[in-house]
């Protein structure tokens, strides 16, 4: 395998996770009727409900500010990787490669 399907591999897998597994390792979510909720971290959020995030679509949204996309687009915008990056870390925090292939 080479470098790029390694990477596509790794991005698919991470996709797989249950997007609130990811989240919640990284902010408080409540889980209401099948749809996790919290407060966004990404502006001065002060009312549960205007960020969900969804399992069966695999994505997170804020309905206040517009920020949404996949795990690897939430840990990208609040630790300031770049998108590949945050997907390797968080396959390496769940098992998905190891700390040699990271």
């Amino acid at each position: 395998m080479d470098k790029k399907q390694f990477a596509e591999y790794v991005i698919n897998e991470v996709r797989a996770l249950p997007v609130t597994s990811v989240l919640s390792t990284r902010m408080e979510l409540i889980e209401r009727y099948g749809v996790a909720k919290g407060l966004c971290p990404f502006h001065n959020d002060t009312h549960i409900g205007s960020f969900v995030v969804t399992d069966k679509k695999g994505i997170w949204k804020c309905f206040a500010c517009g920020a949404g996309g996949d795990s690897s687009k939430f840990v990208s915008l609040l630790e300031g990787s770049n998108y590949l990056e945050s997907a390797f870390k968080i396959a390496l925090e769940f098992n998905i490669i190891s700390s040699e292939e990271y």
